[in-house]
């Protein structure tokens, strides 16, 4: 089975929620319009300190967001373009054009694989794929170099959906209302200064009043009790979420995805990370150094990380689709070229001769998560946990719309 099986798949069944996700942004998105755009910021000041992401009811395509986006507004009530970096298969990008009709969206991936393979397969519905441009680059360039129209030095790629046309000469990608860094992307920067001027590239992708939405793990339980094994059963396999190692020194840290079939075969790294765990308040002081006028931070409840009579936490960590826990070859979503940002971890050691969770390893069962809350922080401080999972939201506000 596991040499039939297509790990893309498996991965979105396992850790992707993208329709959740979508509503998420959308959320992020109006809420902060209502605080710091529409003036009503004490109407939705207590919606704003609590609320449930990834509900358990999700309205398919026009459902619930049937009004236009455009009421003629300089500043839109409602986000309609989305830019997602490290797209990987795009999926997030598939829901968000399905979710309305104005909605457009633009995906950037390192890798060509995953960018191939979203054209083939995430992207078959041709009105889908009309509203959607994929660009393979680096995160981190690619504005500049489409900027500067030196696409034939530079070797980037325009594929378009719909065709799989290989434009030479494309335009500049367009502003955006919300650029989302998921599935704990911020972490392949091993580098501070290379956090930061990624940080300082959203902010210039986005029009002139628009958030940028990541997320992140972390926890005591992220760093100490290793090597650790998550495990969730699904209907056609089995998802081990392996904690390999941490470095101290660097905060950089070895995690693995494995899937187990039924027949007992296995695809034993099926994908692996070098994630750089940068703490809450690291990623709000990058922001605002790079510009972001206000940064809010979303942390999943402390009732929801410990449970169980043991005190262990159950909580694993997934964006809505995450290790991504959350929520798409060694990289997240088959990019095998993600170690680009990376600086080599010290100290980082290698796995097992198998390449799969050794015996000794703690294994923990999981529950469904879908209902976790999240609350917003304030000023006061955040008690430790073992486990939590986060969402920032970077918010820019241009000084001539105050």
């Amino acid at each position: 089975m596991a040499d039939q099986a297509d790990v893309h798949v498996c991965y979105m069944e396992a850790v992707q929620a993208p329709r959740k996700e979508i509503r998420n942004l959308g959320n992020l998105y109006q809420q902060m319009y209502d605080r710091y755009w529409d003036g009503r910021a004490e109407a939705t000041s207590g919606r704003l300190a609590r609320m449930t992401l990834y509900p358990a009811t999700i309205h398919s395509a026009l459902g619930d967001e049937t009004d236009d986006d455009d009421d003629g507004n300089e500043i839109p009530p409602k986000a309609y373009r989305l830019r997602e970096d490290f797209c990987g298969t795009a999926v997030l990008c598939k829901e968000w054009v399905r979710h309305h009709v104005a909605h457009e969206a633009v995906g950037v991936d390192i890798d060509p694989e995953v960018i191939r393979y979203a054209r083939n397969h995430t992207f078959q519905d041709a009105t889908d794929a009309a509203k959607v441009r994929l660009v393979i680059g680096d995160v981190l360039t690619v504005d500049d170099q489409l900027s500067h129209a030196a696409i034939a030095a530079t070797g980037i790629t325009l594929v378009t959906p719909a065709s799989g046309d290989q434009v030479e000469c494309p335009d500049p990608l367009p502003a955006v209302h919300i650029v989302s860094c998921l599935n704990y992307s911020l972490f392949y920067f091993h580098r501070r200064t290379q956090l930061v001027e990624y940080l300082r590239r959203c902010y210039a992708n986005l029009c002139p009043f628009g958030i940028v939405v990541a997320d992140a793990f972390g926890g005591s339980r992220a760093m100490y009790d290793l090597p650790t094994v998550k495990t969730r059963r699904f209907a056609n396999f089995t998802y081990h979420f392996e904690y390999r190692t941490f470095d101290l020194l660097t905060n950089v840290g070895r995690y693995m995805i494995h899937f187990e079939f039924a027949d007992g075969s296995w695809k034993r790294q099926a994908f692996t990370y070098l994630f750089r765990l940068y703490s809450l308040v690291e990623i709000r002081e990058a922001m605002l150094e790079a510009g972001f006028q206000q940064v809010h931070i979303w942390v999943t409840k402390p009732a929801v990380v410990d449970t169980g009579a043991s005190g262990r936490s159950r909580n694993r960590p997934k964006s809505a689709r995450r290790v991504q826990s959350r929520t798409n070859g060694t990289n997240r979503r088959g990019r095998r070229d993600r170690q680009k940002h990376a600086m080599p971890a010290t100290g980082v050691a290698s796995t097992d001769e198998d390449g799969g969770p050794s015996e000794t390893e703690e294994e923990e069962e999981e529950p469904d998560e879908d209902d976790r809350e999240y609350v917003e922080t304030g000023h006061g401080p955040v008690p430790a946990m073992e486990q939590y999972n986060a969402y920032i939201v970077g918010v820019k506000i241009e000084p001539h719309l105050t």
